[in-house]
This record gives C-alpha cells, structure tokens and sequence, in this order.
C-alpha cells in the first residue's frame, strides 16, 4: 500500500478519500488525477473525476487513445511506469514524486511543488473512539465468570515433587 499525508495540512489519505494526486518531476507537475483514492499510489480510471497529463508544454484530459497509446497502459499514470514514480518519490529529491491532498483541503492557485509526506499508518484511519472501546482490563465480564488472578497464579505452578529435592 502506498498511503500519503495532504500536503497542505498534513491530514491521513486514505482510501475511500477524495484526493487530488499529482505526478511531479523536479517540481513541476507532469500529471494530475482526481477522484477515489485506491490505497495503492493512484485513483482508478472507473473512479477518476479528471485525468490529464502534460503534453507539448500543456496539460490535456487523458483519453482512452492515450492511455492506449503507452505499452504499459495497465497502469493508471500514463506519464511513466509505476516503478518509475516509486523510484522518484523515494529518491532523495523532494521535488519529485507524488503529491497528495483531500479535495476538501484543494482551494484555487494551489501549486504542488513537494511531494507528499508518506503515512506512517499507511492509510489504516487511526480513530480515538477505539482507543475509548475497550474493556479495562481489571473489569469483570457481563457473566461475571472471570477467575481471580490469584487462582491462575496458583494453577500455573508446577508440582515437582516426583523429582525429589536437588
């Protein structure tokens, strides 16, 4: 899984999200996507919003002759071979990779020219209420049928007297 951190607040990408990706190269984006994130560094093409590539110095809507136009068309970036974007996003250079934000977060003139923090949750949504819904520990369950901790202790200790004394 490839999970990231918005760019502009630093919010947990997950799947399920509506984000906006961008493919930069030297801090320049060479790709852009929109739509449901996939958990895995992409939007799906059933689930992208918009698409579009730069092509001759502009960026243009990908379409479906594009896509089949690149001999490695099962990937979702056109621009390069997945193996390609991870080698970038994990290179030392910051300005290239892929930059991640919410689409709530997006506002007008937003120029990515950083690629995204990775989560270190890696898209797993940490929520509080879980840390709140569990049982202590020193509770007694509904049925009231937990032993006391002193019964087990004395159930673990082992009998050697048929050793004789050492």
């Amino acid at each position: 899984m490839f999970s990231y951190m918005d760019r502009i607040t630093g919010e947990q990408i997950c799947g399920g999200d509506n984000v906006r990706l961008y493919r930069l190269v030297k801090g320049k984006v060479v790709e852009e996507m929109r739509g449901t994130y996939n958990n895995y560094g992409a939007v799906d093409v059933e689930d992208q919003t918009y698409h579009a590539v730069l092509k001759d110095g502009e960026m243009k809507s990908v379409t479906d002759e594009m896509r089949n136009a690149v001999s490695f068309s099962g990937d979702i970036w056109i621009s390069e071979e997945w193996c390609g974007i991870v080698d970038e996003h994990f290179s030392d250079d910051e300005s290239s990779g892929i930059c991640a934000i919410l689409e709530s977060n997006y506002y007008n003139g937003f120029a990515p020219t950083k690629r995204s923090l990775d989560d270190p949750d890696q898209g797993w949504r940490q929520e509080d209420e879980w840390e709140d819904g569990w049982e202590d520990e020193d509770e007694e369950d509904e049925a009231g049928d937990w032993e006391d901790e002193e019964e087990d202790e004395d159930a673990l200790e082992i009998d050697n007297s048929a050793y004789g004394e050492y």
